[in-house]
């Protein structure tokens, strides 16, 4: 698996030339959740992704001012 976090850059006079996504370090690293066994950054979207969900399900319950209007 590629690290969202750790890249390599390859530089050729000065300039930025190509990006590197380095290996995952899993236990090695500040971010490996030990109990689900991987990345908390991409636990971290997963969470993300579900709670979007809820507030766009909240958001088309809610009376809007446009519903008044008539």
């Amino acid at each position: 698996m590629k690290c969202p976090l750790i890249r390599e850059f390859d530089y050729h006079d000065g300039k930025e030339t190509q990006v590197v996504m380095l290996n995952c370090l899993q236990a090695e690293c500040a971010w490996w959740d030990e109990i689900l066994k991987r990345c908390s950054v991409k636990t971290l979207g997963t969470c993300l992704d579900g709670i979007l969900l809820t507030v766009k399900e909240l958001y088309k319950k809610i009376p809007h001012e446009a519903q008044f209007r008539k």
